[in-house]
């Protein structure tokens, strides 16, 4: 290579100093000066000697540029290869990765939400009143505490429900005796609260008093049938025993007053009047009353006969089955 760059190098001066006059003495030297030969620097430029130094001076430059592009392409091939390889395991990776997702979903699918979705269901159903419901779930995670503590819980509220229901049947029953006993009863029996104002009433107390129930319940007790006393004049609503029982709380019984009929009638009553008490304060007061009409008549004519033995002109004499005497009037002595 160094030969043949030389042998360029020297034509190439040849050529240069025939242009400047200057010309070989044969040893290598210019030192021979003439006039400039341009034809001559011509031709030794574009001579067979020039040209064939020139590519005997390229051929290895081909060979080294020959040698790089082979060696770029195999290293272009390798670094393809690589590539492959590089994306075989990237999709690889991604497929384990892709996988690995789906069973993560496939198993929250089957830890998580299916478990969720029933509890949700249950406790909608729970909602809607079936409180016998159960969640099953085995698994001893947060999932399986919270299904535990569902079921705990709607096993006391079908337990509390349960002891409600049997307290109401025994309520309903305790009424239904309690009512029963008030329809049966002969005594008239009435409820106020603590305005006065007739809260229930039974059918012998509407009888008595010639009224419907509607007509009675939602009134005033006193302004309604306690309102006059005998003779017509009023009577005041603080004098009344009633009044007294579910304003002050004072029990009392009466036999001497009367209650008005709708039709503008009266009728003699004994009447008891009780306070209702609820954790020791007073609610309202319940009066039991009899129409005594046909006793007082009674007790009348008894007082009548009575004046009559004690105030005859005869002696009278009365002694029991055994003949003891049990009365005689002033004129038997």
């Amino acid at each position: 290579s160094r030969a043949r760059s030389d042998a360029l190098v020297r034509l190439e001066e040849k050529a240069m100093n025939a242009v400047k006059g200057k010309f070989d003495d044969g040893s290598g030297n210019f030192t021979i000066v003439m006039e400039p030969d341009l034809e001559m620097a011509r031709q030794i430029m574009h001579g067979e000697d020039y040209h064939r130094a020139k590519s005997a001076i390229m051929e290895p430059i081909s060979d080294f540029l020959a040698l790089l592009d082979a060696r770029t392409a195999s290293e272009v091939q390798d670094l393809r290869q690589k590539g492959r390889i590089h994306a075989g395991l990237m999709l690889s990776l991604a497929a384990i990765g892709l996988a690995f997702t789906l069973g993560a979903s496939f198993g929250l699918h089957w830890r998580v939400i299916i478990p969720v979705r029933k509890l949700v269901a249950a406790a909608k159903q729970v909602g809607a009143g079936e409180y016998d419901k159960r969640v099953d779930h085995a698994s001893s995670d947060e999932l399986g505490e919270l299904a535990s503590a569902f079921n705990h819980m709607t096993s006391s509220i079908q337990r509390d429900i349960s002891e409600r229901e049997k307290n109401e049947t025994a309520l309903a029953e305790a009424e239904e005796r309690s009512r029963l006993l008030l329809e049966s009863t002969r005594d008239g029996i009435f409820g106020v609260d603590t305005h006065g104002v007739v809260t229930f009433v039974n059918a012998s107390a509407a009888k008595m008093l010639a009224f419907s129930r509607e007509e009675i319940l939602g009134k005033p007790v006193h302004s309604l049938v306690h309102h006059s006393r005998k003779g017509g004049s009023p009577y005041p609503l603080e004098h009344c025993p009633m009044y007294q029982a579910y304003t002050a709380g004072a029990a009392s019984t009466v036999d001497d007053e009367i209650l008005w009929r709708k039709n503008g009638t009266s009728f003699d009553v004994e009447y008891t009047s009780e306070p209702i008490r609820q954790d020791e304060a007073i609610i309202g007061a319940v009066v039991v009353f009899r129409d005594v009409t046909e006793r007082k008549q009674a007790q009348a004519q008894l007082q009548k006969l009575s004046s009559a033995v004690q105030h005859s002109p005869s002696a009278v004499v009365i002694t029991n089955p055994d003949g003891v005497i049990e009365y005689v009037n002033p004129q038997f002595t």
